[in-house]
């Protein structure tokens, strides 16, 4: 499994919110558009579910946004993809073959390792890898 888009801009929400959460004033959904470049129809998505989540805090009213919430650098790599991979369930019995069962299994056992891994790895470790490729210019690109 490979991290959905959806995920990928979480996570750069979350850095970029965390990296200004000693700001007296939220951050604003326009401020978090004009640096991260995500596309507007998906931010608004995005932030809503993050706050739904309890990832971000928002702040309503003239002066609002949002905030990093307390203990976000404890959060897991899994809870982002919680936050931003809402699969449904059906609960449809459906026929399958051996074979069909057996990729099933391997299916579920593989994502089980993975959510696992996901889960080890923490926002502020996520965090600090940004501020080190940040600091070293690897995140600077030519055209």
């Amino acid at each position: 499994m490979i991290l959905n888009k959806k995920t990928e801009y979480a996570i750069s929400i979350l850095v970029y919110v965390y990296q200004l959460s000693r700001s007296e004033d939220p951050i604003t959904t326009k401020q978090i558009f004009n640096a991260t470049e995500i596309p507007k129809k998906y931010l608004t998505v995005i932030l809503s579910e993050l706050q739904r989540y309890g990832l971000l805090k928002s702040i309503k009213g003239f002066r609002g946004g949002y905030r990093a919430v307390k203990g976000l650098e404890n959060i897991s790599l899994l809870d982002i993809v919680k936050a931003t991979a809402h699969q449904q369930t059906t609960h449809v019995k459906i026929l399958m073959n051996d074979f069909q069962k057996f990729s099933r299994k391997i299916n579920d056992e593989v994502t089980t390792e993975f959510e696992h891994i996901l889960d080890k790895l923490k926002f502020l470790d996520l965090y600090k890898k940004f501020e080190e490729l940040a600091s070293n210019n690897v995140l600077m690109y030519e055209i």
